[in-house]
């Protein structure tokens, strides 16, 4: 049978003691003064066997260590140790060990402080790399396969090293365990040693003015009838000795008397899986951040955002598989911001059926279409429209649409204007003057030229002649005319003069005089 023993350092300073245990066929084996913490397999052995210690050189402390391993190993194994014997000069000494029972005589239970190991719920998590859908991904796809790190909680179990009382059994105060009959050596106030009897293995015979134990009892007299026998709560007597015990929620404390009440947050984390508090004899239970308690109120169940404000989701939260996700009633699509809803666009779904332009107003489709060109009547399909069919393009005269380009032309005679669209009908006379030398006049499509002031229209109906006005009437002259530099000058005939007129003549008076004849009539002249 293996006794385990909480573990409990016992300082001895530095005297080079070296402990040993007892293994499998009692053979010794030598362990470092580290190694012992007063684990019952290092220092206590196991049941009825012995326990051995070696020392050397350290006479005045021994006998200290002795005490303190006799008292720690009687707590670790719930028994006293009944006999000690040196081994020469080795100078080891060895104990036996007996388990005490309730029943036998003197035989107390004590609830003691020892460092216990305790199972101790706490909160875990890990990162698990989870498989999502999301919407509104790039490449014009609706939904597509994404990773997301997630965060898995659950309550784990760890073990802690905790202060407890443990229950042990060990002889009443001033008793002494002899052979295997309990604690029938019973010890007596040293100054009423006078009045007592020690027989050894017998009780002892006290004064009967001993009230109590460590003091005898009164004969025959129930020792918890006085003042509950010093118990807090229950008192119990057995043989004359005294055993106190609490009541449910209450733990006896060293004294062996007193109780106290017992926290349940100690125990098992008073059944919560998170944390426990304990306030005015109310246990609670509380959870770790993301975590709300089940209807039990002791459980910690992981809480689901949608509970809280629809988790910011405008109509549907689902939670699953702590994946939040929201959804959109029928007819409404969820925003980029993966909360809001909007109502669904048709535009947004193969254009609304529209080849051109979606446009979405009053709960209505309306389909339009770009530049040049028109809506058939389904009111979805567009079709090239030819310019020139509504009002001619803009053309005054012809208009042609060839690939995708309107442009106008004019009819014979007429010329394109800088504005593209106008004619105006071609001018012979402003090309090299119609033919015309001079004048050319345009009229009902007709050239017609006509010559300056002072000229004439030469039979070729073009050129002009400048006119000559000593051909028209001697150009005014009497006698003689002369056109030069378009001037007119006349002269006279020999044996004339010009009169001052410039235009007339008469007989030169030098005639006269050579002649000396009547004068005649010449040219028509007097």
């Amino acid at each position: 049978m293996t006794i385990r023993v909480q573990k409990k350092m016992l300082s001895i300073g530095t005297f080079g003691v070296k402990f040993v245990k007892w293994v499998e066929r009692e053979r010794e084996e030598e362990l470092p003064l580290g190694a012992c913490s007063f684990d019952p397999e290092v220092c206590c052995g196991a049941m009825r066997k012995s326990i051995a210690l070696s020392s050397a050189n350290i006479p005045n402390t021994q006998r200290v260590f002795m005490a303190a391993l006799i008292d720690v190993c009687s707590r670790a194994l719930n028994s006293s140790i009944i006999s000690a014997s040196h081994l020469g000069k080795l100078s080891r000494t060895q104990f036996r060990v007996k388990v005490l029972k309730t029943f036998e005589p003197n035989v107390c239970t004590y609830n003691v402080m020892s460092m216990v190991k305790v199972r101790k719920p706490c909160l875990r998590a890990y990162t698990k790399i989870e498989r999502v859908r999301k919407a509104n991904c790039p490449y014009s796809e609706e939904w597509c396969v994404d990773y997301k790190p997630r965060t898995i909680y659950y309550t784990g179990y760890s073990h802690k090293l905790e202060p407890r009382y443990v229950t042990v059994h060990r002889c009443c105060e001033g008793c002494f365990p002899i052979d295997e009959h309990g604690c029938p050596h019973k010890e007596c106030l040293t100054e009423l040693t006078e009045v007592c009897e020690d027989t050894g293995i017998q009780y002892c015979s006290c004064d009967e003015r001993l009230p109590e134990p460590p003091h005898c009892p009164f004969p025959g007299q129930d020792p918890c009838s006085q003042d509950n026998g010093g118990c807090d709560h229950y008192c119990h007597a057995h043989q004359g000795a005294v055993n106190c015990t609490c009541a449910p929620g209450f733990v006896l404390q060293k004294d062996g008397r007193s109780c106290r009440e017992e926290n349940p947050c100690s125990k098992d984390n008073g059944g919560c899986s998170h944390y426990c508090h304990y306030e005015n004899r109310t246990l609670s239970c509380q959870c770790a951040e993301g975590f709300q308690l089940a209807h039990d109120r002791r459980t910690c169940k992981e809480k689901n955002p949608c509970d809280d404000g629809n988790g910011g989701c405008q109509h549907s939260c689902s939670y699953e598989q702590g994946q939040l996700r929201c959804y959109c009633a029928s007819g409404f699509d969820l925003r980029p911001d993966g909360k809001t809803c909007r109502e669904r666009n048709p535009c947004d779904e193969d254009n609304g059926g529209c080849e051109h332009y979606c446009s979405y107003k009053n709960k209505k489709v309306h389909c339009r279409c770009a530049p040049g060109y028109s809506l058939l009547p389904d009111k979805r399909s567009c079709t090239e429209i030819n310019p020139c069919k509504n009002e001619n393009g803009g053309c005054e005269h012809k208009c042609n649409f060839v690939d995708k380009k309107l442009s106008c032309d004019c009819e014979p005679d007429f010329v394109l204007q800088p504005d593209g669209r106008s004619c105006k009908e071609i001018n012979p006379c402003e090309t090299k003057n119609g033919g015309c030398q001079q004048k050319c006049l345009y009229v009902d499509k007709r050239v017609t030229c006509e010559c300056e002031a002072d000229f004439t229209l030469q039979p070729d109906g073009r050129s002009c002649k400048e006119n000559n006005p000593c051909e028209s009437g001697n150009g005014g002259c009497q006698q003689k005319c002369f056109f030069k530099d378009r001037r007119v000058t006349c002269g006279c005939k020999a044996g004339f003069e010009l009169l001052p007129d410039g235009r007339n003549c008469r007989v030169s008076a030098k005639l006269l005089l050579q002649e000396r004849c009547s004068i005649t009539k010449l040219d028509g002249i007097e």
